[in-house]
Formats: C-alpha cells, structure tokens, sequence
C-alpha cells in the first residue's frame, strides 16, 4: 500500500473516531439531560429509520425503563425486518420471569389482529423464554380460522416442544 493511500485510509479512520466520539457524547447528554428518555425510544422505535439508534439506546437506560418500553419491543420482534431478531435479544436481556409473567398480556394486543406473520414471530419468541408458552401460542394459532395461522400453529407443534419455527 502506497503511503498516500495508507494516509487517505487514516484519515477515514480518524473521521469516524471523531464521529463516534462525538456520538458517544451525544448519547450521554441525552441520556442525563431528557426528561421523556422512555418517550423519545418509544417515538423512535416507531420510525423505521431511527430504529436501529433506538436500540442502541434502549441498551444504556435503566431495567425500569427497559420494562416500560417492553410493550414496544414485543412489537418490534413480531414482524420480520432487520433488527426483529435485535428486538428478541433485547427481550431476553430482561428479567426472564418479569417477561415470563407479562408476555401474554402484551401478546393479546398484537394478536387480536395479527396474521401469520405475527404468531408465527411470537411463537419464536416464546420458545425462547418457555417451551411450555410457545406450545400453549401454537396450540391457538392451530386452532384458528385463518388457515395460514393455522399452519403457523401446527408447524411449531410438528416440530415438537422447544422447537424454533421459521419465518419464510
């Protein structure tokens, strides 16, 4: 490598470090200084392009936070997109019997109008957390109208408990 092409490269490296420092810095005022840290993730969760920043900054807020955005991160993991399987790891940095104790009752507002899509992300993500949740989800789903959820449903349960149903 050429030295003038080594010094365009670390002048690219430099660039971003200032970039990320200056993030950095950004992240941290917004995390002491904002009032509404819990509105401003939920906002920017429902914006496709600000979702990925969202993320990264629901990782820095505190458990009790976490929880108050948990509703709109179930949301998230239902729909297949980039950061659906980020969503789910979230999930799961969360006490485990706080979500375990709590998943159903959000699920119910998704699933009162969902579709395939959304059952069969939610039967992945309960398998996650309890085998015994996730047949109880596919159980319902294999018992709806809707033939596509239905299938759903009967794949998770083909596969047997503890099985992880895929998304295509």
């Amino acid at each position: 490598m050429t030295s003038s092409k080594l010094a365009e490269q670390e002048a690219l490296w430099r660039n971003l470090a200032e970039a990320h420092h200056a993030f950095i810095q950004a992240r941290r005022a917004l995390l002491t200084q904002a009032d509404s840290i819990v509105e401003l993730v939920r906002s920017a969760l429902s914006r496709p392009s600000d979702r990925a920043l969202a993320v990264d900054v629901f990782r820095c807020l505190s458990e009790e936070d976490q929880k108050k955005l948990f509703p709109d991160l179930l949301a998230l993991s239902c729909y297949a997109h980039g950061l659906s399987g980020e969503a789910i790891q979230l999930l799961m940095l969360l006490p485990r019997d706080w979500v375990t104790q709590n998943i159903e009752a959000h699920a119910e507002n998704i699933l009162r109008d969902a579709t395939y899509e959304e059952y069969r992300m939610l039967i992945q993500v309960y398998a996650q957390l309890s085998p015994a949740l996730a047949r109880k989800l596919a159980e319902r789903a294999a018992q709806s109208n809707d033939d596509d959820i239905k299938e759903a449903g009967e794949d998770y349960l083909a596969q047997g408990a503890g099985g992880v149903v895929g998304t295509s």
